[in-house]
């Protein structure tokens, strides 16, 4: 589902779309590409894009290629940031530990996919950002904001630059950062996309769930000239 913010309902380079979790859809990835590439958008993944789904390796390939050649694939840029199921897959990796590998399974892990996430992509995962600020402010709900991606959640007290990564990528507090803000995160699943406005600003939420219901959201924003 792609869920339109812009003003205009057009796509070039000042549109920036932000994709909710994958869990090993590249079938649902490829079909959102198809109907955004060749426009010069720039595209934000906010993590998990493994376990669960039938082809997270998959998902990771096609998402390295379009970070390291976005206007190949027809893009002005590409930022992937890291989400909790990355994380845990990470964590088993390094550690080789039972418990940090049961963890791991028992959140939908793909053992038949660790050997390539541990051999072939644990160090790219591995420097993938907890946190994204756009360089410029976006429209949203008629109102011009700041744009800030995680994948979990963020703690207003505290600056961008000293976030913890245990709220970035584990959090699911409904916070915003504050008033002149949109915060966009994944991970906590919701039927639709959802906004909340919260005291410390507004808050969406594009996480649909889709290795089980079929709908992977990604939303279209539109920068302010």
């Amino acid at each position: 589902m792609l869920h339109d913010c812009t003003t205009n309902g057009l796509l070039n380079e000042e549109s920036v779309v932000v994709f909710g979790d994958i869990h090993g859809r590249l079938d649902l990835l490829n079909e959102h590409l198809e109907q955004v590439a060749g426009y010069g958008c720039q595209l934000i993944f906010l993590g998990d894009y493994i376990d669960r789904g039938p082809d997270g390796i998959g998902v990771l390939k096609r998402v390295i290629e379009l970070v390291k050649f976005p206007t190949f694939c027809g893009f002005s840029k590409v930022t992937a940031l890291l989400g909790n199921h990355e994380h845990m897959a990470l964590l088993a990796a390094a550690t080789g530990a039972y418990s940090d590998m049961q963890l791991w399974l028992q959140n939908g892990g793909r053992m038949e996919e660790f050997p390539a996430i541990k051999n072939d992509y644990q160090e790219w995962l591995s420097n993938l950002p907890t946190l994204y600020k756009h360089d410029k402010k976006v429209f949203f709900k008629g109102a011009e904001r700041e744009l800030v991606c995680t994948h979990g959640s963020i703690d207003p007290s505290r600056p961008l630059e000293a976030q913890d990564v245990n709220t970035l990528v584990w959090g699911r507090a409904e916070r915003g950062y504050d008033t002149d803000t949109l915060v966009v995160n994944g991970h906590t699943p919701v039927d639709t996309p959802k906004w909340y406005t919260t005291t410390t600003g507004d808050v969406l939420r594009i996480d649909t769930g889709a290795y089980y219901t079929d709908v992977l959201t990604a939303v279209i924003f539109q920068e302010v000239p």
